[in-house]
């Protein structure tokens, strides 16, 4: 064994650690956004990595520091920044891959597996590092890592895959109306002269169909009641979902979405992603024989949900306007489904207009 300090120690490169690390980074940033948001997936990406490139950019400096050690003869042991020093006799093997122009070296101690010496040890030191290793470890044979980072990575993304597969087969198969596509309403405004009673409620004006009576006002919800047709509304505005507030913002963000109607129209368009498509289902949880349409221009945004809940008829709609929280539900229940001429005339006469007095 040689009687001296290895003075000069084996360093790696940190900005190939630093390339590896945002290739990596990049590489299972995409597939989870995809994976989590589908069509949204660029947003979810864009905002994901600039919260996670602070941490990774502490992470690669931390990595920088400690990616180097020496031979320590005097102790008889290995020395790395951070570590407590190996005992030349603890070691039980050398692993060395090369990776293009670079080398990582691995450490093996017995049972306790293999761990990092350096990453990205410049391919031009290999003569250096086999005479430092054949001078204290003469019995030692160096190896090829069969569990290379690369192969490491190929796992987790094929395991990544695999996972958001058997999470939407799970989802579809649990409840099969999420293949219900969209349709989309063909009404014009009605022109008709004679109309009931305007009703306002927050922000909306809006006009019920003949013989739908009005039973309780109670601020941000009313109650109707169709006595012949016997279809009960339910009217709601100004919904309020405090467990989201403090996260709205950064959520709405995440996601891509302005407000509750762009998350409903992502939720009912896509095909592929976990979140939008989960949310899809407990929109429609519990419904049969299921119609969505989406409504746009001449009318407001919005959407009708129409389905069978324990034999009884319900039909959704949700209509907003351009500014924050300007959002009106709609909620028809009855024996039998709400005819067509019904909704239009609810859709048709919904406007965002400033309460009178306001």
């Amino acid at each position: 064994m040689p009687d001296r300090t290895e003075v000069l120690p084996f360093k790696g490169s940190t900005l190939r650690v630093s390339v590896y690390t945002f290739f990596y980074l990049l590489l299972f940033g995409l597939l989870v956004s995809y994976g989590l948001m589908g069509m949204n997936w660029t947003s979810f990406f864009a905002f994901s990595l600039a919260a996670v490139l602070p941490v990774a950019a502490v992470i690669t400096l931390l990595t920088a520091w400690g990616n180097r050690f020496l031979f320590d003869d005097a102790q008889g042991a290995i020395i790395k920044p951070g570590r407590r020093p190996v005992p030349y006799g603890r070691i039980t093997g050398i692993f060395i891959n090369q990776r293009g122009r670079s080398l990582d070296v691995f450490l093996q101690q017995g049972w306790r597996g293999t761990t990092f010496l350096v990453e990205a040890l410049d391919a031009s030191e290999r003569g250096r590092l086999d005479e430092a290793l054949a001078a204290r470890f003469p019995g030692l044979q160096v190896r090829k890592k069969r569990w290379t980072t690369a192969v490491a990575v190929v796992v987790m993304l094929a395991l990544l895959i695999a996972g958001f597969g058997v999470a939407h087969g799970y989802l579809y198969k649990r409840f099969p109306q999420l293949a219900k596509t969209p349709g989309a309403v063909t009404w014009e405004a009605e022109k008709s002269k004679k109309r009931s009673q305007t009703e306002y409620l927050e922000d909306f004006e809006f006009t019920l169909p003949a013989g739908v009576d009005l039973i309780t006002d109670m601020g941000s919800q009313m109650f109707f009641e169709d006595k012949i047709k016997k279809l009960r509304v339910k009217v709601a505005a100004d919904i309020q979902r405090p467990d989201l507030a403090s996260y709205e913002k950064l959520l709405r963000r995440g996601m891509g979405v302005k407000d509750y109607y762009e998350l409903l129209d992502l939720s009912y368009r896509s095909r592929v992603g976990v979140i939008p498509v989960f949310l899809r289902s407990l929109e429609l949880q519990g419904l049969e024989n299921i119609t969505v349409y989406r409504i746009g221009p001449p009318f407001l945004r919005g959407y009708i949900t129409q389905g069978t809940r324990d034999g009884e008829e319900e039909s959704h709609i949700v209509l907003v306007g351009d500014r924050p929280h300007e959002e009106i539900h709609f909620f028809i229940t009855g024996p039998k489904r709400a005819p067509e001429k019904f909704l239009r005339t609810i859709v048709s006469t919904t406007r965002v207009v400033k309460m009178p007095g306001v």
